[in-house]
């Protein structure tokens, strides 16, 4: 279903949204300013705006010789701004249906173009760009391989490019012309060169309608190559950042109309020179011709705060992989959108996975849907420094986490909320790692492959130690067993000496607490569940009462807790302080109108008091009972009944300072085996789980004994 969504929007998206290239990470240069001092910068930014950010934490742009500040979120806004006006239009024009046509042998167009002022390099020819884009193993300087080789390893063979290079032509301006910036970092002309340079092309070739794949009587794209440096890697502010486009919407050009009554209107570009001055790879040429087959891009495009896919995908950093000469090889969500790898989806049933090899060695991938919503996904690759992933950061398992999503995609816009990404990377080590070079934070992707020393698995037990990894590891939407985590595991995951992976699928996992030993087994039928496993202070749950205990941040797997004052302790919460209240309102539940069972853990704090009553805003419900006696420094388990139907708010009064963990609400009604559980005597004890399936070794969790609810420790 998933697949038949994509693949009929991928044509779609070149003519949907504004894309581009992102700067080449780690650029800095010595700003000299208006008042004649100087400050280093890091360029950041694409081709929708661009600014230099300073290390003093100023945002600057050129004006005529000099730099001065500016403000970036004037910037960031237009270019926001920009990007939804283009994106508006082109969904306008968007094909109604698209079929895959990624298979097969296809013929794409490259044309070089000189400026008035700027030519290419006499030793970059025709003929050697001919051998850039189609010699089999082309491997002279610091190149690995070819475009052709490129998209034909990646497609595992099916895909065959063969590029006829056209020109040079030469354009009727400077180059300043068409890629000096406006006040605000925006390229001024840069279609203008395109549009010039299509129609000096179109009577040098011979046939045009070679390019037309689908028949639609526009030619499927075209590639520019212009001389000298790009803006995105090491180019002045009058240089061109390499970008793909339609020409009908770049405002001062329309589509050109060529031989055989076909159009040219998508294209995409790039500099024939990177920032060393070299002939620059195929990163940023394979990023670009990719917009052109419909990849959005999946880095943050409004460099908002994400760390999106990292040097682990051509479409973000991954395109400056080996300095541009071997980019990232394609992800395996990218094989499967153009139809070149089909994922094997792991769901019901355990599965023992041995062997596995890398995708750049023919390897296979795995999805786990989110049964709750299967527009959601995370995906299981192994790759290794081999082929074109030669120089990623490090070879292991990759889970990806997709949340799909139908006008993200059409808008380019996966990454672009760093609260919610849709295309991101599962840290395996719980933390987005960053590094600070001249006081700018980058994401890295140090520790980001399973298996680590201390991590050889992931699921519902696994532990997050910043937001933004939090993010990455559990599912945005609901899963069927109410909460956001998957309800299976991928354990014992093991990298082979000969650089295969082997892990084991557990269909059901019934969690253990990872180090605490205290996570309750989230139920069938749960329409609410509160973990606070991602608080990371101290007290509590590692038997520490002090009076110094759980000062740290809060962290709730659901927003929305509400209090006065509100901290984490060691996978718990504490509510309330010395001088403010301990009340605390969950988040929204919604009940269905059966008999719902809570269930919740709670300690009193010191001598604060031991008496919590529980109550509820929103509809009217009858909570049975409706207060409790905790202990102090010592976790009771309670549990209530919840009758009544729609929205409601749980409000947790204590005297003043608690504890609270394990916040569960079940719909006794979706809980199957529940009701017909047999009755347990009390000479047998016989431990059922909420399945009403027969325990033997029960494991910490909520389960049957003799007819009630227990929680095991």
């Amino acid at each position: 279903m998933i697949k038949k969504l994509l693949m009929t929007i991928a044509l779609g998206i070149i003519t949907s949204s504004a894309i581009a290239v992102p700067a080449k990470r780690g650029q800095w240069k010595t700003l000299k300013l208006v008042d004649g001092t100087e400050v280093k910068a890091m360029l950041v930014g694409d081709e929708f705006g661009h600014i230099w950010k300073g290390e003093d934490g100023k945002a600057y742009t050129l004006k005529g010789d000099f730099y001065q500040a500016i403000d970036a979120q004037v910037t960031l806004k237009r270019a926001r701004s920009l990007r939804q006006q283009e994106n508006a239009r082109r969904v306008r024009r968007m094909p109604t249906d698209a079929a895959t046509h990624y298979t097969g042998q296809k013929k794409g167009l490259i044309i070089l173009v000189n400026f008035q002022d700027e030519t290419f390099q006499a030793e970059h020819t025709n003929e050697l760009f001919t051998r850039i884009a189609n010699e089999e193993g082309f491997s002279e300087g610091k190149f690995k391989g070819s475009m052709a080789d490129y998209f034909k390893a990646q497609s595992r063979g099916q895909f065959e490019l063969d590029f006829d290079i056209v020109g040079p032509v030469t354009v009727s301006h400077k180059a300043s012309y068409y890629g000096s910036n406006d006040s605000e970092g925006y390229d001024q002309h840069p279609e203008q060169m395109v549009f010039e340079a299509v129609n000096l092309a179109k009577n040098k070739v011979t046939n045009w309608k070679q390019y037309d794949w689908d028949n639609d009587g526009e030619v499927d794209q075209v590639y520019v190559i212009y001389a000298g440096m790009g803006e995105a890697d090491g180019g002045d502010e009058e240089t061109i950042w390499p970008h793909a486009y339609s020409l009908s919407y770049g405002g001062e050009t329309s589509a050109v109309t060529v031989a055989q009554n076909l159009k040219v209107d998508n294209y995409a570009c790039g500099s024939e020179l990177n920032g060393s001055r070299e002939i620059d790879g195929l990163g940023t040429i394979c990023h670009e011709f990719s917009h052109c087959l419909g990849y959005p891009d999946f880095y943050d495009i409004d460099y908002s705060g994400g760390q999106g896919m990292g040097s682990w995908d051509l479409m973000c950093a991954g395109s400056y992989n080996g300095d541009g000469y071997q980019p990232a090889g394609y992800t395996s969500y990218e094989m499967w959108m153009a139809g070149w790898l089909e994922p094997i989806e792991l769901d019901a049933e355990d599965v023992q996975v041995q062997n596995m090899k890398s995708l750049q060695n023919g390897g296979q991938s795995y999805i786990i849907y989110n049964k709750g919503n299967k527009n959601e996904f995370l995906m299981l690759e192994n790759r290794q420094l081999e082929g074109w992933d030669a120089s990623l950061y490090d070879a292991g398992l990759l889970i990806v986490h997709c949340d799909y999503d139908k006008d993200a995609w059409y808008n380019n816009t996966p990454n672009d909320d760093p609260d919610h990404q849709r295309m991101v990377v599962v840290p395996a080590d719980g933390r987005c790692q960053k590094e600070t070079y001249m006081g700018e934070t980058y994401f890295t992707e140090e520790n980001d492959v399973f298996p680590l020393t201390n991590v050889t698995a992931f699921n519902k037990d696994f532990k997050t130690s910043d937001k933004i990894a939090k993010k990455a590891a559990q599912f945005f939407n609901k899963n069927t067993n109410g909460t956001n985590w998957i309800d299976s595991s991928v354990e014992d995951i093991t990298l082979n000496a000969n650089g295969t992976i082997s892990f084991n699928y557990v269909a059901e996992y019934t969690s253990t607490g990872g180090n605490s030993g205290t996570t309750t087994d989230v139920p069938e039928g749960a329409v609410f569940y509160e973990s606070f496993n991602d608080c990371a202070g101290t007290g509590a749950n590692d038997d520490n009462w002090g009076s110094s205990v759980a000062s740290a941040k809060f962290a709730a797997d659901n927003d929305g807790w509400d209090a006065e004052a509100l901290y984490g302790g060691y996978q718990c919460a504490r509510f309330g302080s010395s001088k403010k209240s301990g009340v605390a309102t969950s988040p929204t539940i919604t009940l269905a109108g059966n008999t719902h069972t809570l269930t919740f853990k709670a300690a009193g704090w010191g001598n604060d008091g031991t008496t919590l009553k529980l109550s509820a805003t929103g509809a009217t419900v009858l909570i049975e009972p409706s207060e409790f006696t905790m202990k102090s420094s010592e976790w009771t388990t309670f549990t209530a009944t919840i009758s009544g139907t729609g929205d409601v708010k749980l409000v947790f009064t204590p005297a003043k300072r608690f504890f609270l963990d394990e916040v569960v609400v079940v719909d006794t009604m979706v809980q199957t085996g529940i009701e017909t559980a047999p009755q347990a005597t009390k000479q047998t004890s016989v431990i059922y789980n909420l399945n009403g399936q027969k325990v033997t070794n029960p494991k910490s969790g909520l389960y049957i004994i003799n007819g009630r609810k227990v929680v095991i420790k």
